[in-house]
């Protein structure tokens, strides 16, 4: 608070309650990141459902591995997520999809519709699961258990098992 400059009742003029917040904080992080992936998306519009798990994935390593200040966001998300009340486990929800969703995929499709090509029917929410999981294993261990360079490798290894063919084992 003393950073900003503002009051708490200054700033409960703007927002309702602490979720609020928090929902407008994480969207303007959010919305720096789509704003990185409208340029790389504009500029290759064919990327199948694993290249663009990986561009968002890696952008979204990179972003947090340099700013403390999103790392602890991010890691705050998952803890609220998990002993939240249902309102602080929906706001968990709602953000990382809204990280998964939004301008910059909806040029040439979205995650989701790429994801349900590549995927076969009735695979798609399985392999989305699985992806979310995997990756907030990635952010809890950012900096504390693992190097970027290290998470990012460990995100293109996992994007090549979960794309892997149709029927290859």
């Amino acid at each position: 608070m003393k950073a900003s400059g503002l009051s708490k009742g200054a700033l409960y003029w703007h927002f309702p309650g602490k979720l609020d917040v928090y929902r407008e904080v994480m969207r303007h992080q959010i919305d720096a990141l789509h704003e990185r992936h409208t340029f790389l998306f504009r500029t290759n519009r064919y990327l199948t459902a694993k290249e663009m798990f990986d561009v968002v994935g890696t952008t979204l390593l990179e972003h947090i591995a340099k700013d403390d200040e999103s790392r602890l966001l991010w890691l705050d998300l998952f803890v609220v997520a998990q002993r939240g009340d249902s309102r602080s486990r929906t706001l968990a929800r709602e953000i990382f999809n809204a990280l998964l969703e939004g301008e910059p995929y909806s040029r040439s499709s979205s995650l989701r519709e790429k994801l349900e090509y590549d995927a076969g029917e009735g695979e798609e929410e399985d392999r989305l699961a699985g992806i979310k999981i995997f990756f907030c294993g990635l952010l809890i261990g950012l900096g504390l258990t693992m190097s970027l360079d290290t998470a990012k490798k460990q995100w293109s290894s996992y994007l090549r098992m979960a794309f892997r063919e149709r029927g290859a084992a």
